[in-house]
C-alpha cells in the first residue's frame, strides 16, 4: 500500500482522533506530557515519555504517539523511526483541518533545549505501514527512534484500546 492508500485508510481514524483531541483536549499537540509521565527510554539528554499505539481500525496501518523531553542545553530533533513490526515506518503530519485534511511526511520533530515536543492524536505521529503482525491490546511493539544529535533509542510501545486516546 502506498501513501495514498494509507491516507485514505487513516481518514476515518484521523477524523475520530481529530474530533476527540480537539473536543476533549484543545491543546492536543502542545508540548506537554500526560499527567502521569512515564519515561520508557533515554538517549543523551532526551527522555521518551508515554508512548502508545491505539488499537488500529485497519490492519494495514497503525499510529504511535509519544512525547520527547530534552533535559539538556542543546535542541535536538526526531528524524526517523524503525520497527521490526512493519517494513515501512515514517514520521507523518496531518495537513489541513477537520475530516478533509490530508497527511504528509514530517521531516523532523524538533525538541527544544530544556523543553519537550509531542506526537499527538490529530497532529503528528509515527506511522507503521503494512505491519507484519496483528496488534492486540496489551501487547508491546518495539520502535527505534533516531535523533539528529543524541543517537537512537529503542522503546516498548503498548497497544491500548482506541478509547484510551480520549484520556490523553
Amino acid at each position: 500500500m502506498g501513501m495514498r492508500g494509507a491516507t485514505q485508510l487513516l481518514g476515518v481514524g484521523a477524523l475520530v482522533f481529530g474530533i476527540a483531541s480537539t473536543a476533549l483536549c484543545p491543546e492536543a499537540g502542545a508540548s506537554r506530557p500526560a499527567a502521569t509521565s512515564q519515561v520508557v527510554g533515554r538517549v543523551g539528554s532526551l527522555e521518551v515519555l508515554n508512548p502508545f499505539l491505539p488499537d488500529p481500525a485497519s490492519p494495514s496501518v497503525a499510529a504511535i504517539y509519544l512525547t520527547v523531553k530534552d533535559t539538556g542545553p542543546k535542541a535536538d530533533a526526531l528524524v526517523a523511526a524503525t520497527s521490526p513490526a512493519a517494513p515501512d515506518v515514517m514520521l507523518m503530519t496531518e495537513n489541513g483541518h477537520g475530516s478533509f485534511g490530508s497527511m504528509g511526511m514530517l521531516r523532523q520533530l524538533r525538541i527544544p533545549a530544556h523543553g519537550q515536543a509531542s506526537l499527538a492524536p490529530g497532529h503528528d505521529h509515527v506511522m507503521l505501514e503494512q505491519p507484519t503482525v496483528t496488534f492486540k491490546v496489551g501487547q508491546t511493539v518495539l520502535v527505534t527512534l533516531r535523533f539528529r544529535w543524541a543517537g537512537s533509542v529503542t522503546v516498548k510501545v503498548p497497544v491500548v484500546p482506541l478509547s484510551w486516546i480520549l484520556r490523553q
